[in-house]
């Protein structure tokens, strides 16, 4: 006997193709990608571009199938070179400092997320010798922030002290100095904010009602050396339950007297806010979602100025809108050059000369394209999955569907794509209970 589901299945199919909505022809001849092809590992991805412009990193596998950290010039069409030599679990993360030629990247013991934080000065392509920022047994290191106004150093997280909770360090990346500036067990590391001059400013704290309570260190803390004290911290706002997960601080002002929020309470879905350090109560909101949450990696954030440039809203696809005017004609030009994708922007320089450009569609692979804003040129670099590019794939309609309460849900449709659709149809589904 049929289940419900297969009976819902049949007769959606059955009036589709009797009321001639769509053909179904040649369907049996499209052309299956073989799973083996379609789930294999990328062969270039997580691009990066250093801050000056000169150089993209990017993951991709070794002669042994590893993971390593693979560079190229900018300018130049030599193929890339190998930065990293692991054979083992391979490399899962990396950064570009604001230090030049030399960026961060961290890997662990055979997965036991124990990660380690080495640094790579890529200066003498001959001499690519990583240098341990923290490698400690049974320690795990996290990259917590680093700035352009002060590019030598980095802040981490390491918790050496407390396996629960990570304290905080911060390494100049000349002297290969480390100083711990907060012995931490209290804060999540997640809910740590540091301002541009790589102080910390904000952390947050789970209540017992369900909600968070973020913090700022009290005027008679040493910012030097914090605790988890009491007396070292002010309360700063509370959060309920309910906006907790919609409610986190992000960035500083340039002048890092303004902070900004995805700012929960009032709001479905967390509004973009505003508001001079200290005083939530006069948030100023910047943009209010239509769809979908925000955070802040689906924002586009000036890297000199620390201003938001556009949002994305991702529904029934990825969704730009612009926030600053003073980008409108660029996401023109990159839109118009690629109309079978969504150009997203994955780095820019600090001068914002150049942009890593990455353009998402249902057709094809991610595909990573470098923009010369000065010049208005756009330049193909490389495909994520080269060995998809030109397999025939179903085009994905977006398709929304009104539950029993009231409420939308999202839904996706994927026609063959040798199939003809002839009148653009709407199906609804009224989901009955079935008798016990």
């Amino acid at each position: 006997m049929k289940t419900f589901l297969e009976t819902i299945r049949a007769i959606v199919t059955f009036l589709l193709v009797q009321t001639g909505l769509f053909q179904l022809s040649n369907v049996a001849n499209d052309e299956l990608i073989p799973r083996a092809l379609l789930f294999s590992n990328p062969e270039r991805s997580e691009a990066k571009l250093s801050p000056d412009g000169l150089y993209i990193a990017f993951l991709a596998p070794n002669d042994r199938g590893v993971q390593n950290i693979w560079m190229q010039q900018t300018n130049a069409t030599v193929e890339p070179i190998q930065l990293t030599f692991d054979n083992g679990r391979g490399i899962l993360d990396y950064h570009w400092t604001y230090k030049p030629n030399v960026l961060v990247f961290s890997q662990d013991n055979d997965g036991d997320e124990n990660f380690m934080l080495f640094k790579l000065d890529v200066s003498d392509k001959q001499k690519l010798q990583p240098e341990a920022i923290s490698a400690q047994p049974g320690v795990q290191a996290v990259v917590l922030a680093f700035s352009n106004q002060q590019m030598n150093k980095l802040i981490i997280g390491a918790n050496d002290e407390n396996p629960t909770y990570h304290s905080i360090y911060e390494f100049d990346l000349t002297t290969n100095q480390k100083q711990r500036i907060f012995t931490n067990s209290r804060f999540d590391v997640e809910d740590m904010l540091f301002d541009n001059d790589l102080n910390l400013r904000v952390a947050g704290q789970a209540t017992d009602d369900g909600g968070k309570a973020y913090y700022r260190p009290s005027d008679s803390a040493n910012r030097r050396s914090l605790t988890s004290s009491t007396s070292d911290w002010t309360l700063y706002t509370t959060v309920a339950a309910e906006d907790y997960e919609i409610t986190k601080p992000i960035l500083f002002s340039l002048d890092n007297n303004q902070i900004y929020w995805i700012w929960g309470p009032g709001s479905d879905l967390g509004r973009l806010a505003v508001h001079p350090f200290g005083r939530p109560n006069e948030n100023r909101y910047i943009y209010s979602p239509q769809k979908t949450e925000i955070s802040l990696s689906t924002m586009f954030i000036h890297p000199r100025d620390k201003t938001v440039l556009a949002v994305l809203e991702a529904y029934h696809k990825q969704e730009i809108k612009i926030l600053n005017d003073t980008v409108r004609a660029d996401f023109d030009y990159l839109q118009g050059m690629k109309t079978d994708g969504i150009p997203l922007i994955s780095d820019t320089s600090e001068d914002f000369m150049t942009w890593l450009v990455v353009y998402n569609s249902d057709q094809y692979p991610l595909e990573y394209w470098l923009y010369d804003r000065r010049q208005r040129t756009l330049r193909f670099l490389f495909s994520k999955q080269p060995q998809l590019k030109g397999k025939s794939v179903a085009r994905m309609h977006g398709v929304t569907v009104t539950a029993r309460d009231g409420l939308l849900i999202p839904c996706y449709l994927s026609i063959p794509p040798t199939v003809r659709v002839i009148i653009r149809f709407i199906v609804s589904v009224v989901f009955v209970s079935q008798p016990s």
